[in-house]
């Protein structure tokens, strides 16, 4: 929506908004298993730990297809070619569903290629930018967690991003509710329960409810000044189209 705002064609925003999508979960994944295996993380709960390394090897799986197909284009568009094909003389539910999937698939494949940022230089920017951006946000739960008394700053910071992999794997939109019920979860060994509510409920109040309040009245104006310019636009055509 911002990009267009700026002139840039719907589709190309589309493309652009994929890419980082992709990239930035990509990014997130291999930060997450990082600190999970590494000895900086404090235990966690086996079923905890059991439910993060299936989900996120899930979604680690789901992304590294499409990446994969853009390296070996040619190689993918027969595969999925020779996959619908096979669908076809199968009508049944699943066989509708499975077409989806590789339509699904064929468009992300085709989004990410159009990006023509695979290799070299642009795909390290790519990586890079992403870099910051997440440690702002494990900063903020980190330094939170330092003020409420934990113990190691290290072990703090690697389980902020624990818990941000946690969030993007989580089922729920945002993981709304998932992230607050599982505060305990997660650093209550580190903080105890109430210290870990806090930390959580001040987190997310920063990086997330506060910006949807933002973005709603800014919607909201945005909204409005571009309904009463297109209004006047449309009423000044109508009287030229009188005059």
């Amino acid at each position: 929506y911002t990009l267009t705002r700026r002139g840039l064609p719907v589709e190309d925003a589309a493309i652009i908004a994929f890419g980082k999508s992709m990239v930035g979960s990509a990014v997130l994944i291999v930060l997450f298993f990082a600190c999970l295996l590494s000895d900086l993380c404090p235990p966690l709960p086996a079923a905890i730990t059991y439910l993060l390394l299936w989900g996120t090897g899930i979604i680690a799986l789901l992304l590294l297809l499409p990446w994969a197909a853009v390296a070996r284009r040619v190689w993918a568009d027969a595969l999925i070619e020779r996959w619908r094909r096979g669908l076809e003389v199968r009508p049944s539910r699943r066989a509708r569903w499975a077409r989806a999937a590789l339509n699904t698939l064929e468009a992300a494949i085709g989004r990410l290629d159009s990006l023509k940022m695979g290799r070299g230089l642009r795909l390290l920017a790519a990586v890079g930018v992403h870099l910051p951006f997440f440690a702002v946000f494990a900063g903020i739960l980190c330094a939170a967690c330092l003020a409420l008394g934990a113990p190691s700053g290290s072990s703090a910071m690697a389980l902020s991003v624990v818990y941000l992999g946690f969030l993007y794997v989580a089922p729920t939109p945002g993981a709304a509710g998932l992230s607050e019920i599982t505060a305990v979860t997660f650093f209550g060994s580190q903080l105890g329960a109430s210290g870990a509510v806090a930390v959580v409920l001040f987190f997310r109040a920063v990086t997330l409810y506060l910006h949807l309040v933002v973005g709603l009245i800014y919607l909201g104006l945005v909204g409005m000044e571009g309904l009463i310019t297109r209004g006047r636009a449309d009423a000044a055509g109508e009287n030229g189209d009188r005059i």
